[in-house]
């Protein structure tokens, strides 16, 4: 009977324990699919448009850590203010790429093209995926 009642208890505690993982992997897949989402809506604004909605989701800018490196569009776009500008073209569609971090450890690149910036694309990347981009862009 007690081996009974401790098979029935285990099978309870793995099925309870199965029942968590389930439902926080939904509550990760909902929270992943909102900031996909996040990123999409943002496609074919205006950076200025673009930017206050990214700032009202809980993401803040990531300040280019090589700001005096900068030239051209992208220093004129730190000095309007836009500190997480990571770097632009200075030729073509002068595309730029913007960085903003938050609180789960995600990156999110928003990158424009054109001379007044659009969105042309934004993806949110993990922690590795951005320290790839740092270790390329500033050494880090």
């Amino acid at each position: 009977m007690k081996n009974k009642f401790c098979n029935t208890a285990a099978l309870i505690v793995a099925s309870l324990f199965i029942i968590k993982i389930l439902v926080a992997s939904d509550a990760a897949l909902a929270a992943s699919k909102d900031l996909q989402s996040l990123a999409q809506s943002l496609v074919g604004l205006p950076y200025d448009e673009a930017r206050p909605i990214v700032l009202k989701n809980s993401w803040q800018p990531f300040e280019n850590p090589a700001a005096d490196d900068l030239f051209f569009v992208a220093r004129a776009m730190f000095e309007e203010g836009y500190v997480e500008v990571g770097v632009c073209s200075p030729v073509g569609d002068a595309p730029c790429k913007f960085y903003f971090h938050e609180p789960a450890g995600r990156y999110l690149e928003v990158m424009t093209t054109g001379e007044i910036p659009h969105v042309a694309q934004a993806k949110v990347l993990t922690a590795e995926e951005f320290d790839e981009i740092r270790a390329l862009m500033w050494g880090e």
